[in-house]
């Protein structure tokens, strides 16, 4: 599913944010969005097919806080640009505007 050299951008506002670095990085990624919530829960909601390569996907994704047990509940969408049918980047963005204006799709 991952190109050997994916890269993850996490960006500075998404819920485990940073860059994350081939196929470790990114089950790292998840991981630890799995390490933070229980009873961790993901929704496709939208698909936008952007052109061959790429597409947008919105979620939402939610659970508890591990710590905390506050129910949280997120709604990011996620650009992702594949090589040879497997992810090479994968850019996370806190709002739809942002993610079609990152490729080039503004409304």
């Amino acid at each position: 599913m991952f190109d050997p050299e994916v890269v993850l951008d996490g960006g500075t506002d998404a819920f485990t944010e940073g860059e994350w670095r081939g196929r470790e990085g990114a089950i790292g990624f998840v991981a630890n969005q799995m390490e933070v919530l229980k009873g961790m829960w993901m929704r496709l909601d939208e698909f936008i097919d952007v052109r061959q390569d790429c597409f947008i996907v919105g979620i939402t994704f939610g659970g508890r806080g591990r710590h905390t047990d506050i129910p949280v509940e997120l709604h990011p969408f996620h650009i992702l640009t594949l090589r040879d049918g497997k992810i090479l980047r994968w850019q996370i963005l806190l709002t739809r505007e942002a993610a079609l204006k990152a490729v080039g799709l503004e409304e």
